[in-house]
């Protein structure tokens, strides 16, 4: 580990808090108004500023690289302006815009963002978070925090066992988590080869693995695999689609998925995480 870091300021529409700690990722830490987590095995920590992010490393003082991983992770690239004006004529999202302004999809690493979003099955925020803390410390200390750890790989997830697993509040995730570690390390499923092959595809794969059902499998598509099409159905969206767009409540959450998809098409993720933001907050 460098003893060297390293500063920046990156000038772009941003809500940390929303696009953090917002149900995409649960390895966040708050403290001070600073927002601590690791981003490609480097300790990053962001501040909201102005429009804007501060942001320190404190393991890596490669500006280019860590300028880069944090384009990447926070999607800075995605044009919200854009977004904005696609969907200019639709109450529902305009609404969410106007409060949450800057509200991106996080690109995750696939691995922790697919364990992360099995121990979401029939949880709230709180118990996730500390679920998959619990879990980055099966891995490799980089750093002085708690929060400060690389998330451990298939194998050593693996290694540490179903009973381990259990023993630190999974319940009956544990052996769910242990067939996603056991299907990758097999390589019945390649995580990053999925990025390549389409949306049915991709999505049918995920669902080989036990406990992972469309919404789990929607997730992990749209945080961290950039199927920018991808639209994760739970009972918050339902409310807000049935709602907003006056769809009936007949229809199930794999019609709602369906329509969804149909509607905002490349939008579907942003849209979904919007409408998502909007009705639980």
């Amino acid at each position: 580990m460098t003893k060297n870091q390293i500063s920046g300021y990156i000038d772009t529409p941003i809500d940390l808090e929303s696009s953090l700690c917002g149900g995409q990722s649960f390895r966040w830490m708050i403290k001070n108004k600073r927002f601590r987590g690791v981003i490609r095995n480097v300790i990053i920590e962001f501040q909201q500023k102005d429009r804007g992010i501060c942001w320190n490393s404190y393991n890596n003082d490669d500006l280019n690289f860590i300028n880069q991983i944090i384009a990447e992770y926070l999607d800075l690239n995605f044009d919200l302006k854009k977004f904005s004006e696609r969907n200019l004529k639709d109450i529902a999202i305009q609404s969410s815009l106007d409060k949450y302004y800057g509200l991106r999809i996080l690109n995750q690493d696939p691995w922790e963002c697919l364990v992360s979003f099995i121990c979401s099955a029939a949880s709230n925020l709180n118990k996730i978070t500390k679920n998959v803390q619990s879990i980055m410390k099966i891995g490799e200390k980089i750093g002085p925090e708690e929060i400060d750890y690389i998330f451990p790989s298939p194998q050593k997830i693996l290694t540490f066992g179903e009973l381990k697993l259990r023993n630190l509040g999974l319940g009956f995730r544990a052996p769910y988590v242990i067939d996603a570690a056991l299907k990758i390390i097999e390589e019945k499923i390649n995580l990053q080869s999925l990025k390549f092959s389409s949306y049915d595809i991709s999505k049918k794969k995920l669902m080989m693995i036990n406990g992972v059902g469309e919404k789990i499998a929607d997730c992990v598509l749209a945080f961290s695999l950039n199927f920018s099409n991808a639209f994760p159905v739970d009972r918050w969206v339902r409310r807000s689609l049935i709602n907003q767009y006056n769809l009936s409540e007949k229809l199930n959450n794999h019609e709602l998925g369906d329509w969804a998809r149909k509607r905002f098409k490349d939008d579907g993720s942003y849209v979904q995480q919007y409408l998502f933001h909007n009705i639980k907050n």
